[in-house]
């Protein structure tokens, strides 16, 4: 139930940003390293919680979810998440700093959101239209958290789990 409960709270917050097709931006203070390095990296950290949701944790989750979320979880084929809730703040640091100055190969930075200390960045590595992998890194200050999903998501599929998204539509 754990595992259902952290995929439920990743969720609603991807619900919540708005994304939008990026434009590639580099820094040559940024580091390129992969996806894997990155979460080794991070997982490693004292007091992380790691959790790994395959496709039949993910079918379970379809089991339980509303007709909307059942379409989504559908695109979905497995889920990495490292929450550093229980990190202390050096480690915490440690992590943004981290985060902050990677770029991920193969990877396009789709969005950074800074909003009240708390910032979002999301990397997507696509093939034409289709989403193949997104990494959402939450730093801030309610917010540690590290997250991919693997899966073949459109771009109008992320931005239909949108509320305000919803609301527009409905108008």
């Amino acid at each position: 139930m754990k595992a259902l409960r952290t995929i439920i709270l990743c969720l609603s917050l991807l619900m919540c940003v708005t994304i939008s097709q990026g434009q590639e931006v580099t820094d040559s203070n940024e580091s390129t390293i992969s996806d894997d390095k990155l979460f080794d990296t991070v997982k490693q950290y004292d007091n992380t919680e790691y959790t790994s949701v395959n496709s039949f944790m993910i079918g379970m989750a379809k089991m339980l979810a509303g007709k909307e979320e059942k379409a989504f979880l559908d695109k979905i084929k497995s889920i990495k998440i490292v929450n550093l809730a229980q990190c202390d703040e050096e480690i915490k640091g440690q992590y943004v700093a981290f985060v902050s100055a990677s770029q991920l190969k193969g990877y396009e930075p789709a969005i950074e959101m800074v909003n009240d200390n708390n910032t979002t960045r999301i990397f997507i590595k696509n093939d034409n239209e289709i989403v193949e992998k997104m990494v959402i890194a939450h730093l801030g200050t309610s917010i540690y958290l590290l997250m991919q999903i693997n899966g073949e998501l459109t771009i109008s599929d992320l931005e239909n789990m949108n509320p305000m998204n919803k609301e527009k539509q409905k108008q």
